[in-house]
């Protein structure tokens, strides 16, 4: 039987957005670093204080193998929570990838060891390291709520986030409509695949009816 990683592979978050109702997809300026990543593992929730990284670097401490540090950092800008060494001891350990709703620096040698790194904003300047946040706790990161060890599922379209209870559910409704999918680019028309053609009469009804003044027979 597959994993749960291995059946995430072969999906998208476009796919996953749709199948949850285009609920918890995280804010449009958090993309990869890298363009052509794809990210899944599950995740380890940090929130900062604006402009520190000591919670970062605490959070080493939790990573195992699989895991996704998912950085709710108040959507600061202006000071990097973390960079480059953090990016290499987070994959050492374990880490597959990083989401930061804040500021990162040292984006090129991230880009050439080809870790999977989103964030909102790169800026070289560093934040303090004087106050610590928490850890594995429920965080909001772009606008999404993430709790500890929900999916995270990243690629060029940026995050999405499942809730860990409905993972299985989530996948079967997304490779449902991958097969859906399948069927169109094998020549299907995408309004009969999907069931809209009473859906798109309807709607040309009422839009003339709206333009002419005039009640239309329903067909």
């Amino acid at each position: 039987m597959e994993s749960i990683v291995e059946r995430l592979k072969k999906l998208d978050t476009a796919s996953l957005s749709d199948a949850m109702w285009k609920q918890n997809a995280m804010d449009s300026a958090i993309k990869p670093v890298l363009p052509g990543t794809q990210m899944i593992g599950q995740a380890l929730t940090v929130r900062t204080v604006p402009s520190d990284f000591m919670t970062v670097l605490a959070s080493l401490d939790y990573i195992k193998p699989g895991h996704i540090l998912v950085v709710d950092a108040s959507r600061v800008t202006e000071s990097a929570v973390m960079g480059e060494l953090v990016c290499y001891e987070a994959q050492r350990l374990g880490a597959v990838g990083i989401v930061v709703d804040g500021a990162v620096r040292d984006v090129a040698p991230i880009r050439r060891m080809g870790f999977p790194l989103f964030t909102r904003a790169i800026i070289p300047r560093c934040g303090s390291c004087d106050v610590m946040g928490e850890i594995q706790v429920p965080i909001n990161c772009g606008g999404v709520q993430v709790k500890p060890d929900d999916w995270v599922v990243g690629d060029d379209d940026g995050i999405v986030v499942i809730p860990k209870e409905k993972i299985d559910l989530i996948i079967r409704i997304c490779e449902s409509v991958e097969d859906m999918e399948d069927r169109i680019k094998g020549g299907e028309r995408i309004k009969q695949v999907f069931g809209l053609e009473d859906h798109f009469k309807e709607k040309a009804r009422i839009a003339e009816e709206t333009r002419t003044g005039k009640r239309l027979p329903i067909t």
